[in-house]
């Protein structure tokens, strides 16, 4: 009982000695502030994308990024049964988003696309549907933020 009490003792001594932080702390430490100026396009998407980027303008630093975002959510048939019913959708979500900084110009476009078979309930499927967009938003947003970070 000693020894494991010990072990727990010396295992949080070293780990909190070593510098050890996780990786996906909640902690903003980037290295520029990000201000949404116009969006364009799917308003739901953009919406979202801005609320998103919002804690990235609390930041204190000295390069600002001006952003445009246009953005458009498109929902396809992907597969249809022999009697004519869609079984499996797709969805693909575009964003392009227009970066400026110190009257320098740069465009950066994402392309994120999502296949999915159809449920029968049609509330579970709004509730994935919407799950699927969100998952997809956060990904296009954690691509904007590593592309601007290794500006």
């Amino acid at each position: 009982m000693i020894r494991k009490i010990l072990l727990i003792f010396i295992s949080a001594n070293l780990l909190l000695g070593c510098g050890y932080s996780p990786i996906y702390n909640n902690s903003n430490n980037s290295k520029f502030r990000i201000f949404v100026t116009e969006i364009y396009g799917d308003n739901e998407v953009n919406n979202k994308i801005r609320l998103k980027l919002k804690k990235y303008s609390k930041n204190i630093s000295e390069t600002d990024y001006q952003i445009q975002i246009n953005s458009s959510i498109d929902k396809i048939i992907a597969t249809k049964d022999p009697t004519g019913k869609a079984t499996d959708y797709e969805i693909k979500i575009q964003s392009s988003f227009n970066i400026k900084n110190n009257n320098e110009v740069d465009i950066f476009n994402v392309e994120e696309k999502f296949k999915y078979k159809r449920k029968d309930n049609n509330i579970d499927q709004l509730e994935y549907e919407r799950t699927i967009k969100n998952n997809m938003i956060d990904n296009i947003v954690e691509k904007l933020v590593s592309y601007l970070s290794r500006k």
